[in-house]
Formats: structure tokens, C-alpha cells, sequence
């Protein structure tokens, strides 16, 4: 009736103010709703995903065996609530915090099940930082060769904060010497040694250093 339509309209108003992505699916895992927050996070339409399944559509590493193991359980009525890698309409993996409720109707009966999902991209980043400060902190402490040291915080900061680091120092002279190279793969940081030794920075050069 009237006062139904206008309770289902206020839900809805509310649960696209909200800042977390809300998505409610039907018992075969097919998207019924899809808010205004998820759009943002995924990148997908409420158009563009609506009846499809979106477990499959969101998470960085989907298998048969997680999908059953999740509707599994929301088909035995439990809640659910952990941590994901999910993925987005561009391809970008990213760390989520994510609660699955299940639906019931007024008689019991299970229709769905909700899930929440807050992204935990920018929580992770500062948890990484905070990780190489105390990582570097602790490498400071240990000598007090400065050479030595700068060597250690460029080795400390790949993989956890970047895929490469160079470290070049300004000598007394003013001539810029590569001190330290550290990349995740060993061939490309076997080439960037080579490029440094090959082709020094000169002084005057308009360059970062």
C-alpha cells in the first residue's frame, strides 16, 4: 500500500546518504540493489549490475568454492563479517572491510542477503607507513654510519611503500654519487645500477636531486 511505498522510498533515500557501499542480492547471489556509495567504490552503474552476480563481479580473486561457502552460509542464516580483496569496473584491488547479513521476511523466511562494504585502502596505507617509520626508526638506531643507514631505509622501503627506490647523495664535492639501488624485481635493479654508473648525474643538470 501507500504507507509500504513510502517506508521502501525513505529506506532507500537512506541508504544512499550513507558513505558505505550497500548491496543486497537475491538467494542465488543475483544484485537487487545497489546504492549510491557502491557505484562510487565499484565504478559500475546500479543499471549495470543489477540482476547480475556480484560476488563474481567484485572480488579480486572469485572461485566456485568461496561463492558456495558464502551462500552457504548465508542460506544457514549467519552473519558474516571480515576483510576482502575486492576489485572495481577499472581493474583497481583494493582491501575491504565486509559485513554480509542475511534478509528474512516477516515469517522467517531467508529472501537475500545484505553486504556493507567499507573501503580500507587509505587505513592500509597509513598502517604501511607507520610499519616502515618503526622499521626505520629501528635502523637508525643501530649504527651511526650515515651511508650505512640511508642504505638500509632504501632497502626498507621496497616493497612495503614503493616497486623501487633510488638513493643518491651529494658529495662534498658536489658531485652526485648513486649510493643505493632497491627494486622488488633483481634484473631491473641490476640495470638501474648500470644506467647510474654509465650515465652519472652531473651537477648542473636540471634534475630532482
Amino acid at each position: 500500500d501507500v504507507r509500504d511505498n513510502a517506508s521502501l522510498f525513505a529506506l532507500f533515500v537512506l541508504l544512499n546518504a550513507i558513505g558505505q557501499a550497500v548491496i543486497a542480492t537475491d538467494l542465488d547471489g543475483g544484485i537487487i540493489y545497489w546504492n549510491r556509495a557502491a557505484e562510487v567504490l565499484f565504478g559500475w552503474s546500479a543499471e549495470e549490475v543489477v540482476g547480475k552476480n556480484g560476488i563474481a563481479m567484485t572480488h579480486a580473486s572469485y572461485s566456485e568454492v568461496e561463492d558456495a561457502r558464502l551462500f552457504g552460509r548465508m542460506r544457514s542464516g549467519r552473519s558474516w563479517m571480515g576483510e576482502a580483496q575486492l576489485l572495481s569496473k577499472v581493474g583497481r584491488v583494493f582491501v575491504a572491510a565486509v559485513s554480509d547479513t542475511p534478509i528474512l521476511g516477516e515469517d522467517g523466511t531467508l529472501l537475500g542477503m545484505v553486504r556493507v562494504v567499507t573501503d580500507l585502502t587509505w587505513r592500509k596505507t597509513i598502517e604501511e607507513q607507520q610499519r616502515f617509520l618503526s622499521n626505520a626508526g629501528a635502523a637508525l638506531a643501530e649504527t651511526l654510519d650515515a651511508e650505512s643507514t640511508l642504505r638500509t631505509v632504501a632497502r626498507l622501503a621496497v616493497p612495503g611503500l614503493a616497486d623501487c627506490c633510488l638513493l643518491d647523495l651529494v658529495d662534498s664535492d658536489g658531485e652526485i654519487r648513486r649510493a643505493e639501488v632497491a627494486h622488488v624485481n633483481p634484473d631491473k635493479e641490476k640495470v638501474a645500477r648500470e644506467i647510474g654508473k654509465r650515465f652519472p648525474l652531473q651537477p648542473t643538470a636540471n634534475h630532482p636531486v
